[in-house]
């Protein structure tokens, strides 16, 4: 019984031989709350990164995901501030968003100094940090651009390179992360600089190239087809392409045009002038009224020309009853005889002024000289106006008789063609043009009522439309001469070249 007995002390004792060291591997108190942070801290840093990646991929507009970028990167990887870029050309970069900022100051030394620093390191230089124990990309790998991440320190050297030798003395985050954003296999588009105090470790330019891969897929979605770097060569070919095709167009033949003032005149009118010096008493007719012959106009105060009727009818009969006393006497005195062709001639010059007399008392009423409408401004105008033989007061126009009086200034002045074509916008039927025909073009420029100068232009409008109504206004446009369309874009600045610098 004794040998079982120690058979089973044996494997009691093994047994106690074996667990005894597993007590010893067993951690520490302590330890197991430092690995137990440990894994909290890095679950905490895991699920920050998911939920900014989140909030990345929610973004509506590619604004909005800079604005993310730029603000939500600095917590996650302890940076101080973050730049977001975006390529414009094959060594160009421009800064769009900077964390902390609501918008780019573009005329900062700080910031040209930082786009021209980017523009010459990234992509010259400055060699990509691979990832903490892995292999760095081969160049022609289609993931290389999307892990380069280069380093980038903002001293004295890098001011030097950006041809500012001051720019980056006072800014205190002198250690910079570059890692540009790329389509898969294809040129870098945009990128984002994080700079911080501290350099930046190679597992952290990993992680922050891994987001900037994440960033891509969500910037390309939002972009479309706008997400490509430029080409230099396509920009330039496109360049040429544009400038070629500008300097066709500009050669192509166009006809030259000119706006005018233009207004709706009686066509053939009739003046209406004075016939005597006088002054206006009264106005039988309303503005555009329409008239017969013979109708009663205008009446001028007749207070002297019928004084000076009646006192020529008196001479008249003064000289009528000496020459028949002379006429009488003559038969018995020889005396009388010898007066009797004076007394003849003054009695004849007596009834001529008699006749004069009554022509112009005669004329203090204007009638007018056939039907028409009586086109005038206004009768206030004319009441009470003292007037000149031959001084227009008003017209007689044809109903549905009219053309369009064009007021040319000098400085749109161009060269009209004999039947010019034309245009007419009216100020009461804007939508409606009318056709015209240049009739005749004054040949000296005149002042018109504002003072200014301008060719007098007549147009024969349309037969077959409706004749607008008499005194309305509007626009003309005027047709010329062809001439290249280079010449009708910039007829005025060459013109103000010659007139005041003479090239």
């Amino acid at each position: 019984m004794a040998e079982p007995a120690r058979v089973m002390t044996s494997e009691r004792s093994s047994q106690s031989a074996t667990t005894r060291p597993r007590a010893q591997l067993r951690p520490a108190p302590d330890t197991q709350d430092r690995l137990a942070d440990e894994n909290t801290a890095q679950h905490l840093g895991l699920a920050r990164l998911l939920e900014l990646e989140e909030r990345l991929r929610g973004c509506a507009s590619v604004a909005e995901l800079r604005f993310c970028i730029a603000n939500d990167f600095r917590p996650l990887f302890n940076a101080r501030q973050v730049f977001v870029l975006s390529r414009r050309g094959r060594h160009a970069w421009r800064i769009e968003t900077i964390s902390g900022a609501a918008r780019v100051e573009r005329e900062s030394p700080f910031v040209r100094a930082l786009e021209r620093l980017i523009s010459v390191r990234i992509g010259v230089g400055d060699p990509p940090v691979s990832g903490s124990g892995s292999k760095a990309p081969s160049p022609n790998s289609p993931d290389a651009s999307q892990a380069a991440a280069h380093h980038i320190a903002l001293d004295r050297a890098a001011a030097a390179a950006a041809r500012s030798p001051d720019a980056f003395d006072t800014y205190p985050f002198s250690s910079g992360l570059f890692v540009p954003i790329t389509r898969r296999g294809a040129t870098p588009f945009a990128g984002i600089l994080v700079t911080r105090e501290a350099p930046w470790s190679v597992d952290a330019a990993a992680l922050v190239a891994r987001e900037a891969r994440v960033i891509s897929d969500t910037w390309a979605a939002l972009a479309g087809t706008r997400a490509r770097a430029p080409r230099a060569g396509g920009r330039r070919a496109l360049a040429l392409c544009a400038l070629v095709a500008t300097a066709l167009a500009m050669a192509l033949p166009v006809p030259m045009t000119t706006l005018a003032p233009v207004e709706i005149v009686a066509r053939d009118a009739r003046l209406v002038t004075a016939p005597i010096d006088g002054v206006v008493e009264t106005v039988h007719v309303a503005p555009n009224s329409v008239v017969t012959a013979g109708t009663p106009l205008i009446s001028f105060v007749d207070t002297d020309l019928r004084n000076a009727h009646e006192l020529a009818v008196r001479e008249a009969e003064v000289a009528t009853a000496q020459h028949q006393r002379l006429l009488q006497a003559s038969f018995s005195d020889p005396a009388s005889r010898h007066q009797l062709g004076i007394a003849a001639a003054e009695m004849r010059l007596r009834e001529a002024e008699r006749a004069y007399a009554e022509e112009k008392l005669r004329s203090v009423i204007v009638r007018a000289g056939a039907d028409g409408i009586a086109v005038f401004a206004d009768r206030d105008e004319l009441l009470g106006r003292p007037v000149a033989t031959g001084q227009k007061l008003m017209r007689l126009a044809r109903p549905g008789a009219v053309e369009a009086e064009v007021a040319l200034p000098v400085a749109d002045a161009i060269l009209l063609n004999e039947a010019a074509q034309s245009r007419l916008f009216l100020d009461s039927a804007p939508l409606d043009a009318l056709a015209g025909d240049v009739v005749s073009e004054a040949y000296e420029a005149e002042p018109d009522a504002t003072g200014a100068l301008v060719y007098r232009v007549k147009l024969r409008l349309d037969p077959a439309a409706s004749p607008p109504r008499l005194g309305s206004r509007g626009t003309a446009q005027l047709f010329g001469a062809s001439v290249p369309l280079g010449f009708f874009l910039f007829r005025r600045p060459i013109a103000w070249l010659r007139q005041n610098i003479g090239f």
